[in-house]
Formats: structure tokens, C-alpha cells, sequence
């Protein structure tokens, strides 16, 4: 399969009217949502603690360069350089990891969590955020470009107002994408001490 930038395509409805098609139909759902199994390998892409050096400084040569997310008659985007947030960088692991254990590519994890929700229950102060994901690219560059080419995926990762980032990529050999990649941006809220 070719990787992708975001979410896949909603998969087609089926209709069944014998019922021993429908039990097979979910059956097969059930398998393939299914965690990985014992056998199966699932890791981070990279050495993490080096990897985050590298990615961080790619990412925040491309905002310091400037791009242009959509069409050609769009003004190249520039935005300050990122900090990396160690909680960020925690709930990007578990969506990352999360993706390849169960061989699927959401904005959802396998609790139906949406991002809103995680970013709550990790207990990150935002102000603002986004997230980004991709699935099947070798590298993190690759990664970049395919969030680059993605008009809505441009525009969250060169967001100005976003000041701190963490990233993470998990990888399973016998998955549908093998690495699965997720960056999470933010804006701390400040509280300052007598704020309520």
C-alpha cells in the first residue's frame, strides 16, 4: 500500500441479508482490529532519544524556511521554532504505538479516544493544539513531505502560534503500513501563581 497522510478512506458499507455473512463480516472486523499478536514485532522506529534531536531540528528547518500549504497563489507560511514537550512527545508514543498495534491509521485510538480527549487525560495545559499523522513512510523526512503536501496537515504543522511539539514513530513488520508516525503541537497555558 502507498503511505499516508492522514486518516484512511472510509471503507464502503456492506449489506448482508444471510446472517451467517453478517457473523462472518464481523468476525473478520474482529480480526482485523485486533492488537498485534505475540509473534509480531512492534518497536519504536528509532533510538528516541536521538531520533528527537534529529526530527525536531528537520521540523524546525522547514518552519524557519517557510512553505506554502495549498495552492500556488498561497504566500509561503514561516513560523518560530518549536520546544520539544516531553508530554506531547508521550501522547504522540501512545497514539504512534497504539496505530501499529492494531494496524489502523485515526485520529482516534483503540479506546475511541479522539485527540481532544487524550490531550485532556494527559493532563498537558493547552491553549492550543493539533495533531498530525501519517502512515507507511520509511523516514521522517518523508514523513515531513507528506504532511507538506497535505493542505490541512501544512497548515497544523506550520501554525505560528504553536510553540512546543513531540513526535513519535512506531513500527510493525507484518502491519498494513509498517511505521506509523505522530506529531502532537501545542501552546501551553500559562498559570501564573495567584491565577485562578
Amino acid at each position: 500500500m502507498s503511505p499516508l497522510p492522514f486518516r484512511s478512506p472510509p471503507r464502503a458499507a456492506a449489506r448482508c441479508s444471510a446472517p451467517w455473512a453478517l457473523a462472518a463480516l464481523l468476525a473478520l472486523a474482529g480480526m482485523l482490529a485486533a492488537p498485534a499478536q505475540a509473534g509480531s514485532t512492534l518497536k519504536p522506529c528509532a533510538d528516541e532519544a536521538v531520533a528527537q534531536a534529529q526530527w525536531l531540528a528537520a521540523l524546525n528547518a522547514l518552519r524557519a524556511q517557510g512553505v506554502q500549504c495549498g495552492g500556488e497563489a498561497d504566500q509561503p507560511v514561516h513560523a518560530p521554532a518549536l520546544h520539544w514537550a516531553g508530554e506531547l512527545a508521550e501522547g504522540a508514543r501512545h497514539l504512534a504505538e497504539d496505530l501499529a498495534a492494531h494496524d489502523r491509521v485515526a485520529h482516534t485510538d483503540s479506546e475511541d479516544r479522539d485527540f481532544a480527549e487524550r490531550m485532556r487525560a494527559s493532563g498537558y495545559p493547552l491553549r492550543a493544539a493539533g495533531e498530525n499523522i501519517a502512515a507507511g513512510q520509511s523516514d521522517f523526512l518523508r514523513a515531513l513531505r507528506a504532511w507538506v503536501a497535505s493542505p490541512s496537515h501544512c497548515r497544523t504543522m506550520m501554525r505560528p502560534r504553536y510553540t512546543e511539539v513531540g513526535l513519535a514513530c512506531f513500527e510493525r513488520a507484518d502491519s498494513s503500513y509498517g511505521r506509523y508516525w505522530v506529531a502532537h503541537f501545542g501552546q501551553r497555558l500559562e498559570l501564573h501563581a495567584g491565577s485562578r
